[in-house]
């Protein structure tokens, strides 16, 4: 038992322990806030965006952490600086990440990282999955999401890359011919939204 709780508490600090606070702001649907976050980061300073994912904490005007749910905000962003100096806004906004876990179809709210911006965005979210032969918990990666407009976000595979792709993008039959074309790859998925907002919608 005295095992199982030390676990407990190494587990509990590392992700409490490794945190940073930043000026940022909370976008609600009536108002906007300038907080103080406080976000969860990696052992060596970088944001940890799956952390982030169900809740963003940030210090109340008493002083106490107040832990914000997707549900709660349009939109949570800050200011990261690199160690070369370069500023970056990091734009956690609030979706379903519509995916299949476990044969279910997750629903849930979450802030997903914002990649890239335009009538077509492209998400990063964190998720797990466990395969029809895997046990034990599931295996989590990164996973990316476009949305056009207002619409649901969509789930691209890597697997079948071109064939969700040019289904996705059938209304730009240049896009779709450089997909096919292979053009771009999954790993270019930025540069495929920003080529349909450049040159399609």
């Amino acid at each position: 038992m005295l095992k199982v709780l030390l676990l407990l508490t190494i587990l509990f600090c590392s992700i409490l322990c490794h945190a940073k606070k930043f000026k940022g702001q909370v976008f609600t649907k009536t108002d906007t806030l300038n907080v103080m976050l406080v976000i969860p980061t990696h052992g060596w300073g970088d944001p940890d965006y799956k952390q982030m994912q169900k809740k963003i904490f940030y210090l109340t005007s008493k002083g106490k952490k107040y832990g914000l749910k997707p549900a709660e905000a349009k939109e949570v962003r800050f200011k990261i600086v690199s160690s070369k100096g370069k500023s970056t806004t990091i734009r956690m906004l609030s979706r379903v990440p519509r995916m299949s876990l476990n044969r279910l179809d997750v629903t849930e709210l979450a802030f997903v990282k914002l990649e890239q911006d335009g009538f077509v965005k492209v998400f990063k979210y964190w998720g797990g999955e466990r395969f029809t032969s895997q046990i034990g918990p599931p295996s989590w990666k990164q996973i990316y999401f476009y949305q056009k407009g207002n619409t649901k976000l969509k789930r691209i595979k890597e697997l079948s890359f071109k064939k969700n792709m040019s289904e996705y993008f059938n209304d730009c039959s240049s896009l779709v011919k450089k997909i096919n074309d292979l053009d771009y790859t999954y790993q270019e998925m930025r540069q495929v939204a920003t080529y349909f907002n450049t040159n399609c919608k």
